[in-house]
């Protein structure tokens, strides 16, 4: 009978213990994520970015419109309604070696748009090209002196395919010296170097977002952040 008594005390005992184990591990597995959920519904602040913002999400404080005065933004996002008058959108600070990430859509037939670096020589192309009729988004555009002039200079196959239509795009543009690497959701799509020695690449100066003139377009901008680098 002892034995018999001892052996269920024995097995009450492991029972209990593998038990508690097994909450524990649970509760670590868990109990993170529910912390995580938590802070952020107690509105803790998001992870610090190591970019810098420049829109403050209410006004168009820190750029200048060149064109038609037709930026706005609404419910924290930069919009351009276009009826045919081209402008662009300049921020107020020269940079010269940095990596600017943004989110944009447009809405229209043919939408075109894009980000100057420094000047409106070299161009990052979104939506359709006005003179090849066809999507362009990421490649590169030209449009100063020398050998190329008014044409696309760099592109890669098949943009349409990287391009959500209609839908918000997330592209990351990294200009150094010479050279000009564009991210598009998610992909790296290109990875250009001037060495043409009729052009010259000088990103020094301001940045620019087009609404391209004689198209009636839409185009929105939202999370636009820059991040300089060395030089």
């Amino acid at each position: 009978m002892k034995t018999m008594k001892t052996r269920t005390q024995l097995y009450v005992w492991l029972k209990v213990t593998v038990s508690v184990a097994v909450l524990v591990v649970l509760v670590g597995a868990v109990l993170p994520d529910f912390l995580r959920v938590f802070a952020g519904e107690a509105g803790a602040a998001p992870p610090p970015s190591d970019g810098q913002a420049l829109f403050n999400g209410k006004d168009l404080k820190g750029w200048k419109v060149d064109g038609a005065d037709t930026w706005k933004v609404e419910n924290g996002v930069v919009v351009a309604r276009g009826t045919g008058e081209g402008s662009i959108l300049w921020t107020l600070k020269d940079y010269e070696h940095y990596e600017i990430s943004l989110s944009y859509k447009m809405e229209g037939d043919h939408p075109d748009s894009g980000v100057f670096m420094g000047n409106t020589t070299y161009q990052v192309q979104f939506g359709i090209s006005g003179s090849l009729k066809r999507d362009l988004s990421g490649c590169i555009y030209y449009g100063g002196r020398g050998k190329g002039r008014g044409t696309y200079i760099a592109q890669f196959p098949e943009p349409q395919k990287a391009v959500r239509k209609g839908e918000w795009n997330d592209i990351i543009i990294r200009v150094t010296k010479d050279r000009v690497e564009v991210t598009l959701n998610g992909k790296k799509v290109l990875d250009f170097t001037e060495t043409e020695p009729t052009r010259s690449f000088d990103p020094k100066g301001p940045i620019g977002l087009q609404l391209h003139g004689n198209n009636v377009m839409n185009v929105f901008f939202r999370d636009v952040e820059v991040k300089e680098l060395g030089s």
